[in-house]
């Protein structure tokens, strides 16, 4: 939400997707009245086809993409690179599920377009119950997102010294008790990094040979798992309860 207000999205704008995401990501866009065009990921990949959203970005012109880094593997773009460039796109990252992931050239998640969303929910690499928080390189933008998360008070001391709101904003403050939380778990990373992996490296073992369970593959090596996500050819049978019970 926070990102979607910083980059001012209009009724009928396009914001383009991956099409395998959480809904939270496209919501704002929802709201705010924009045109969402989803894309497809590659065939048993969890990331997004570059080469459909390339053409797709051609086509459409758009605002705003999101760019989605599901379960920690972080995936960039030449070609993507290049469109944004020459058609001046905004991009936010969705790295909801990649906090301390890095891509190929050893960059981390989150950290090469104009904004980067972390989640600090439950089931994620790190918690703090509920929450999560966002990352850019541009003051314009920090400022700007400062006062989102405060009820549209910016920092600025022309309005935090009245009070007096400079745009429209929520409540998005995390609370003390859920930011110790975060950072109890934060000091534990090590730990429960080596045992996501573990964990991984034990269903790939186990699924190796499985001609109904397939792993969707990940395409950078360090990668973060925080979940196993499969494909089965036989969802509904009595062999796929038996072998996952």
């Amino acid at each position: 939400m926070m990102a979607t207000i910083a980059a001012n999205i209009k009724p009928k704008e396009i914001v383009i997707c991956s099409d395998m995401t959480w809904i939270a990501t496209v919501n704002p866009s929802i709201i705010s009245g924009a045109k969402i065009l989803l894309v497809d990921t590659k065939p048993y990949s969890q990331n997004v086809c570059f080469q459909k959203l390339n053409s797709l970005i051609r086509k459409t012109k758009p605002k705003l993409v999101f760019l989605v880094h599901l379960n920690g593997d972080v995936i960039y773009d030449k070609e993507f690179d290049n469109l944004k460039k020459k058609m001046g796109f905004m991009v936010v990252e969705d790295a909801a599920q990649a906090f301390l992931s890095k891509s190929k050239d050893n960059r981390y998640a989150g950290t090469k377009y104009e904004i980067g969303c972390f989640s600090f929910s439950i089931t994620k690499l790190i918690s703090m119950i509920y929450g999560g928080f966002c990352v850019t390189n541009s003051i314009k933008l920090a400022e700007k997102l400062y006062a989102i998360r405060n009820n549209g008070v910016s920092a600025l001391p022309e309005y935090a010294k009245q009070e007096l709101p400079s745009m429209p904003g929520l409540n998005l403050k995390a609370s003390s008790l859920h930011a110790k939380i975060g950072l109890i778990n934060l000091k534990r990373r090590n730990e429960i990094i080596f045992r996501l992996k573990k964990i991984s490296s034990i269903y790939k073992k186990i699924l190796k040979n499985n001609n109904n369970i397939k792993l969707l593959e990940s395409e950078v090596e360090s990668t973060i798992p925080n979940y196993i996500l499969v494909t089965v050819k036989k969802k509904n049978s009595s062999l796929f309860v038996k072998e996952t019970a």
